[in-house]
């Protein structure tokens, strides 16, 4: 009672599954700490869990990767697949590589990695809003975007 941790030296909240995950993560410890220390401070905070949310540039390609990847969904114990995206033709400026995370049951978003331009930055910003709203593959699909395997 009354210790508070986070960052690399402690373990979070998965936002998907609810399970603790150990995420040694920039984003993972920013958004703990603030909740870590706005309860420290007297304002009950609750604490909905983490995603992980990676993005960088390697030789000039950006690449993102946004909730759970297939593997770490296998992990958590969630039935997943993954299917490759093609974005709407109307935003189609430059070639970008993209797949969705989905849970088998439900086909709820679980996951998104990104591999392109500058839009691989738009479009992982939009799925990281999907897993945060709860969204499944259809509302991808409604956008614009098509999926293949």
């Amino acid at each position: 009672k009354n210790v508070y941790a986070a960052g690399d030296c402690s373990e979070t909240l998965d936002y998907i599954s609810g399970k603790n995950v150990y995420r040694p993560l920039g984003s993972v410890a920013l958004e703990s700490g603030g909740i870590a220390g706005e309860n420290l401070a007297g304002r009950k905070t609750p604490h909905p869990g983490n995603l992980r949310i990676q993005s960088d540039r390697v030789f000039g390609v950006k690449v993102a990767s946004i909730g759970l990847t297939l593997a770490e969904a296998a992990r958590l114990g969630l039935e997943a697949s993954y299917l490759k995206l093609k974005p709407p033709k109307e935003v189609l400026k430059e070639t970008v590589e993209m797949r969705v995370i989905v849970g088998k049951k439900d086909n709820r978003i679980l996951g998104f990695q990104a591999l392109g331009g500058d839009l691989s930055t738009r479009f992982s910003e939009l799925a990281l809003k999907a897993i945060r709203e709860g969204r499944t593959l259809g509302w991808l699909e409604a956008k614009g975007f098509k999926t293949f395997e």
